[in-house]
Formats: structure tokens, C-alpha cells, sequence
């Protein structure tokens, strides 16, 4: 499969780069010379591609399909080819380079931040506070560059006042969001071709406990063994039914598609028999009866929300105690599973 992966994944990056966002992706897509390997990988079903290629049960439930159920939120029946080998590239270069950024996605915005001028002597203006509920382009006469008026307000941050809409205009807008679910009112209206949409629920949660190897299936107190990220798939019971599902109706016994531990907490914590009466918990009497601990931060993937239960159960506690000290639950953007409009 790696030596499919590696001839076909370059082949989409340079076809995706001949898009030109966004009305290419339907209206001019098909101008486009597309290699006949790659066009087999992305109309063909997955797991018939992926049969062609010999690969087959069960590389394909635990090590690909596990993989697409994390990033699309689908099994392998409801994807295309190029999907499966794109998830399996990901995996790929995460095993080969390892390696992480310094400072991480933060430093887009510390860039944003600092005023600095463009390559194109541009001064570049960052607006903190600013909501954008409109894009215009301008009626301009023939030959003349038409630009955009964007239409913002100051967001109030609990202030009873009316904010005051503003009209700015610039030459050229870039909408760095998800241009369907940007709520903002766009002329020219463009509309986006019809794609099959998976909600993703996202719980964060932290606990003194490391992921319990027993609730996996590992050795009870193996955390040696145990990876800081674990994937789902379907095992044989539900292979044949649910394998051509998606969402709540294809995630299974488990209930989630992935879980991980992403970093590390300093918590404030009473020490029993400490002091009882800290109202000032920077007074030397709550200071003698406290002290600093370390907590693990997970998060989960899953087409619903997950109840407490399953939390305790893969953190190897079977109470509501102060293993779980802390939850955020909340649904993110949709993910597309529809692989006819090559959004993968």
C-alpha cells in the first residue's frame, strides 16, 4: 500500500493545486487533465480500490479504516479510494519526520499580531474585536479592477450599545474559513455543490489518570504499552453491516472514533486535613494546605456526545470520583465524506 500511497498522494496534491478556488472546484474541475490512476482512485469505492490493489482484510479494517473513522468520521464503504490512501500518507509522513514545530499553530497568530508590512509593501492591519457580516464586490466600469467592500462591527463583549457597521473597502478578500458556514451575506452569491456533511462531537476532559491498558484489552497496569492516541474500528460482528455507514450509525461498540492524550496540566489542589477556612487561596494558610499537581489532558473524537461512564471506563475507574476533574463538550464543524466534489 505504501508504494500506492506514494505515487498516487503527489499526483492529487499537484491536481489540487490547479484549482483555482473557489469556482474551479465545480465548474472548471473537469477542464482539468487528471492522470487515469488518479482519476480510478477517486471514483472508485475504497474498499473495491483498495481490493485491486491486493490489500485487503484485515490491514484494511485495523490500520486503514481506523484511520479514516478519526479524520472523515466514516468507515471505508462510504469513502473513495483517494480518501483511504490520504489518511494512510498522513500516517506515513507522521511516522517519517515525527517531528513537531515549535510553538505550534500559535505563531500564526503572534504573526498577526506584530504590524509588519507585506512583500508588496502592504501594510498589514490586524483587527482584534472584529466580526465580518459582509462581502461585496463592487460595480465598477468595464477594465477597471472591481476590489471589495467587506462590511464588519466591533464586537460589543457585553456592552448594551448598538455597534456601528462599518464599510471598508480592499482590492482583494481572502475568506479564511469555511466558505459555507461563514454566515455572512457574499455578492456575488456562490453556492457551494451539495456535499454529504458527518458532525464531529469533540469532549476535553483532564484527569490525574493515564488511559487505562485494561479498558483496551492490554495487561492491567501495562502503561508502557499504551499509546498516547487511540483509534477505533469494527470488529467482526459489525464489519459486514456497519462498514458502509457513517456517523452514529457506523461508529459501533465503542462510541467514539478516536481518543488522546494531548498535554499536560499544573492543578491547584487541597491537601486532606489541611486547613478548612481558605477563602484567599494565596494566603500562607491556604498555601500550606495546597499544592501543585499534574493532570493529563484528553480529548475524543465521536459522532455524539460521550457520557461520563465511558470516560471513567477507559481512565480504569468505575466511579465518579476525582479522577474526572474536568469537561468541555461541544460539536465542531461537519466533515465531508463525499468524495464526488474531491473535497478529501
Amino acid at each position: 500500500m505504501e508504494s500506492t500511497t506514494k505515487k498516487l498522494a503527489p499526483m492529487w496534491d499537484n491536481y489540487a493545486q490547479a484549482l483555482s478556488f473557489p469556482s474551479s472546484w465545480s465548474q472548471n474541475s473537469g477542464t482539468l487533465l487528471i492522470p487515469p490512476d488518479l482519476r480510478n482512485a477517486i471514483t472508485s469505492a475504497a474498499n473495491s480500490f483498495l481490493g485491486s490493489k491486493n490489500i485487503k482484510h484485515p490491514f484494511t479494517t485495523e490500520q486503514v479504516q481506523s484511520r479514516t473513522r478519526a479524520r472523515y468520521g466514516a468507515n471505508l464503504g462510504v469513502l473513495s479510494g483517494m480518501q483511504a490512501l490520504r489518511v494512510m500518507d498522513e500516517a506515513r509522513n507522521e511516522r517519517a519526520t515525527n517531528v513537531n514545530i515549535q510553538g505550534g499553530m500559535a505563531q500564526l497568530f503572534t504573526r498577526m499580531l506584530h504590524p509588519r508590512t507585506s512583500a508588496q509593501n502592504t501594510k498589514i492591519i490586524t483587527r482584534l474585536g472584529t466580526m465580518v457580516v459582509g462581502i461585496r464586490k463592487n460595480q465598477t466600469e468595464e477594465g477597471e479592477t472591481p476590489g471589495w467592500t467587506v462590511a464588519h462591527f466591533p464586537v460589543s463583549g457585553g456592552d448594551s450599545t448598538e455597534p456601528e457597521l462599518s464599510m471598508e473597502g480592499f482590492d482583494e478578500v481572502v475568506v479564511a474559513a469555511p466558505w459555507q458556514f461563514t454566515d455572512m451575506n457574499i455578492q456575488p452569491e456562490y453556492k457551494f455543490p451539495t456535499a454529504s456533511w458527518e458532525k464531529v462531537h469533540v469532549t476535553v476532559f483532564t484527569s490525574p489518570n493515564k488511559l487505562a491498558p485494561g479498558a483496551f484489552g492490554l495487561g492491567e497496569g501495562d502503561h508502557r504499552g499504551m499509546p498516547q492516541r487511540v483509534l477505533s474500528t469494527l470488529d467482526d460482528s459489525e464489519r459486514n453491516h456497519l462498514g458502509g455507514s457513517s456517523g452514529e450509525e457506523g461508529v459501533g461498540k465503542s462510541g467514539w472514533w478516536s481518543i488522546e492524550q494531548v498535554g499536560t496540566v499544573a492543578r491547584l489542589i487541597s491537601i486532606p486535613g489541611g486547613s478548612e477556612s481558605c477563602d484567599d487561596l494565596a494566603s500562607p494558610a491556604c498555601m500550606d494546605s495546597q499544592s501543585i499537581r499534574t493532570e493529563n489532558v484528553f480529548r475524543i473524537l465521536s459522532p455524539s456526545a460521550i457520557a461520563n461512564e465511558t470516560i471513567l471506563k477507559v481512565l480504569g475507574s468505575s466511579e465518579d470520583s476525582n479522577c474526572l476533574t474536568w469537561i468541555h463538550r461541544q460539536f465542531v464543524r461537519p466533515t465531508s465524506v463525499d468524495s464526488s466534489n474531491y473535497i478529501i
